[in-house]
């Protein structure tokens, strides 16, 4: 009843279908090029109802045997299904992971597809999340911002910026490195420094970028990846010194209405840094009624060998990092 796929695996792109971008081969394999593990699609079907998921199984480092985690694709993730819940489904996937030597999951639940009422595991609330309603017309998208955003949409075009869209990825260069320094300038970790590879296969399919234009040159940027659903917000900077001209307000402005023209319902602009920070704050500007709790799971699957890798990495078994054997002490 269960059905397990590699990332090689040609039927991956029928059952997944561009249900959800995050689960796309593309999308995957450019995140196994980043090194969070091995994608697998994990597939049930029983009578009238399916359901699917992606996760990346990662081996443990450990001296105790040969042992894996899985976790969700980097941004949303979690149990699709399609059909009547059945439960039974998920027992024999909970017992897939018990025989395979898997000991735990962590997942980064979808805001739309997923249902968490129905996962076996633990549940927990992280921050909020900004969805902006874009199968409207596009006055109806402007005039949902606060007036503070409105006004610097305003401002931007006054100002004479100028939104392009780059099909073709002809300045991917420049977003990389109006990209790189702003993470240089948030001093962010490794871990949000893509390399060459990965950018040259996450263009390849359910990607967009944007630029805004300042006197012809480009002063801010964002890679946008979408499916039959949504466009998320995803990676992007703005040169500091053009802070004052506003670009960022108007380029997610233009991203909302081509969204709206590709026939899409949302546009994902995520959460903060931390919980309703600055940047979330600014986010909900764009979108103040758009506001989605967003919650991550996790499932214990063999408890003996998960306290044993806590004991042998010196970390102590604990709900504010899982799992709690990866956390840096």
């Amino acid at each position: 009843m269960i059905k397990t796929l590699c990332i090689d695996n040609n039927e991956w792109d029928s059952l997944v279908d561009n249900s959800i971008v995050h689960f796309t081969r593309n999308y995957c394999k450019a995140f196994k090029e980043h090194g969070d593990g091995e994608p697998v699609l994990f597939y049930v079907e029983k009578d009238n109802t399916r359901a699917f998921q992606v996760m990346f199984k990662r081996k443990i480092d450990t001296h105790l045997g040969e042992y894996y985690d899985l976790i969700s694709p980097y941004g949303y993730g979690g149990w699709i299904i399609e059909g009547e819940y059945d439960s039974s489904m998920f027992e024999e996937y909970i017992e897939f992971c018990q025989v395979n030597n898997i000991i735990c999951e962590f997942e980064r639940f979808d805001l739309f597809r997923t249902d968490i009422s129905k996962y076996y595991g633990n549940i927990k609330y992280i921050s909020h999340n900004v969805v902006k309603k874009i199968d409207i017309d596009d006055d109806q998208i402007f005039d949902g911002m606060e007036r503070r955003a409105r006004k610097n949409v305003r401002k931007a075009l006054k100002n004479e910026l100028k939104v392009i869209t780059d099909d073709s990825f002809e300045y991917i260069e420049e977003f990389k490195k109006i990209y790189y320094l702003t993470m240089d300038r948030n001093d962010a970790s490794d871990n949000y420094y893509f390399n060459k590879d990965f950018f040259e296969i996450i263009t390849t399919e359910n990607s967009k970028l944007f630029h805004v234009l300042y006197e012809d040159k480009i002063i801010s940027t964002e890679l946008v990846v979408y499916d039959n659903l949504c466009c998320y917000s995803y990676l992007g900077g703005t040169l500091n010194e053009y802070f004052n001209l506003r670009p960022n307000e108007i380029m997610k402005y233009e991203i909302m209405k081509w969204g709206h023209s590709y026939g899409l319902k949302y546009f994902v602009l995520g959460g903060g840094y931390g919980a309703d920070d600055g940047i979330f704050m600014y986010k909900k500007g764009l979108a103040p009624n758009g506001i989605y709790n967003f919650f991550v799971g996790n499932m214990i699957f063999n408890n003996q060998i998960y306290a044993e890798l806590c004991k042998e990495k010196g970390t102590e078994l604990s709900d504010s990092y899982f799992p709690s054997y990866r956390s840096k002490k």
